[in-house]
This record gives structure tokens, C-alpha cells and sequence, in this order.
């Protein structure tokens, strides 16, 4: 919504700060193939697609190419630093390098990075995306170990992803992408051990390949609703274990 309004697009005003970066989540009627346990955007989640929260916040819709010409026509104004297009499945590979197309030769300035589905990808796509001007490519791994994930977004979950395939891109992306371009998202709290995400902070080091870490907040509607928040301790002792590990 702060994205929204600041790109003018929604009215309203945002009171002693800018929204500089701005995230686009590719959005489409039928909502996502995938049925991860904690994701608001999950198949099996009760409600309309465009109806339901993703990470508890609102995303206001707007049709892909109008949007897109009045946010470029904003970017400007707005003093925004980069723009993260987020692509959910199959359907939005050629919608996402379109809109990174689009970005590009509108403003040709802000940077970009992709926030891609590793399922449905493979090398030609990271080369389509990239080409069409992305700089950084981001991976929601987000579960800490194979188990995790088998539990919370693959087969466990009558999910379509697959653990060694998203590595599979994790590695090709570095490789093309260069060291630090590619980043993976991770969870805290969806059942991993605090040694789960150690190991994974001193695996994505090696690979230079940057963390960004999230914390786990139930979603109403989703199979892990009823799950327990993440204590606040841990998530600060994890945060402070990932930066200590990174910036030795």
C-alpha cells in the first residue's frame, strides 16, 4: 500500500518517511499452483486470491501495462532506488521479463531485481530475465533444511516443490549473476533447529550468496494458522548469528 500510494497510484500520504524501494507481486485470478503450509498465497488457502494478505499486508491490484506506465512515469518523482518484481509460477515468467523489460527502458536508472520461483525455471529463463535487466535475482527458499521444506512446500504439502531443484537455480543463478547478486529467503520458525540455519548461513557464505531472513508470523486461513509466533529472542539471537557469520 505505502508502494501504492507513494507511486501515486493510491491516494493518501505517508507521513515522515519515503518508500524508496518498490516490491511488485505479479498477481492472477486463479492464484498460486503451489500449496505452501505458511504462504497467504497458498492454493489451498479458503478465500479469492486477490482477496487474501501475503506476509500479513495488503497488496492493492493493478492491471500489469497501465500500472506499469504510470509507475514509471512516478519513479522519478518518488526517488525510488530499486524495484523488486516478484514472479509466483509458470504464468509469470513471461509477464515478469516483460515488466522487468518495461522498467528498464521507462527508467532506465533504478536497478532491478528478480524474486523468482525456482520450480518452474532454468537456465534460459535466468538468461531472459537477466537480459531484460535485472541485477539481482532473490530465491524464496525459505525453509532451512531438505526435511523443512519437504514438510512445508513440497511433497509433504501436496506442494510442486522439489528441494535439489532449487538449488540447482540457486547455483546457476550465482554463476551467471556473480558473487552477492543472488540471494536466497529464509524463514525462522517453520520447524528448523537454530543448527539448521547456521550450517545454511556458513553454506550460503561459501557460495557468496547473501541471507535475507524473515520470521515466521501465522497467516489466518493457512495450514500452519494455529502454528506459534517465533519469540522475538530467537529471532534476534538468529539475526545476530547471521550477521556475526557474514561480517566476521
Amino acid at each position: 500500500m505505502a508502494a501504492a500510494i507513494e507511486l501515486g497510484l493510491k491516494p493518501g500520504q505517508i507521513s515522515g518517511c519515503r518508500c524508496n524501494c518498490i516490491n511488485l507481486l505479479q498477481n492472477y485470478p486463479q492464484g498460486c499452483y503451489a500449496n505452501c503450509t505458511y504462504c497467504g498465497l497458498a492454493r489451498e488457502r479458503p478465500g479469492a486470491a486477490e482477496d487474501n494478505s501475503f506476509i500479513r499486508v495488503a497488496w492493492p491490484l493493478f492491471p500489469h501495462r497501465p500500472g506499469c506506465k504510470k509507475k514509471s512515469e512516478n519513479w522519478k518523482k518518488a526517488r525510488v532506488s530499486r524495484v523488486c518484481i516478484i514472479g509466483q509460477d509458470h504464468r509469470a515468467n513471461r509477464d515478469l521479463i516483460d515488466m522487468t523489460s518495461r522498467v528498464r527502458s521507462k527508467a532506465p536508472e533504478v536497478p532491478i531485481s528478480a524474486l523468482v520461483t525456482a520450480t518452474l525455471l532454468n537456465e534460459d529463463w535466468l538468461k531472459q530475465i537477466q537480459d531484460a535487466g535485472a541485477d539481482i535475482i532473490g530465491v524464496g527458499l525459505d525453509a532451512a533444511s531438505e526435511e523443512v521444506f519437504y514438510e512445508t512446500r513440497g511433497k509433504g504439502t501436496k506442494g510442486p516443490h522439489d528441494w535439489k531443484k532449487h538449488w540447482k537455480i540457486v547455483l546457476k543463478a550465482r554463476e551467471m549473476f556473480g558473487p552477492m547478486k543472488v540471494n536466497c529467503h529464509l524463514i525462522v520458525g517453520l520447524g528448523e533447529t537454530d543448527r539448521d540455519l547456521v550450517e545454511m548461513f556458513h553454506l550460503l557464505k561459501s557460495e557468496q550468496i547473501a541471507a535475507y531472513l524473515f520470521s515466521f508470523n501465522p497467516e489466518p486461513g493457512t495450514v500452519m494458522e494455529n502454528a506459534p509466533r517465533v519469540p522475538i529472542a530467537r529471532t534476534r539471537r538468529i539475526q545476530l548469528v547471521k550477521n556475526l557469520i557474514g561480517n566476521p
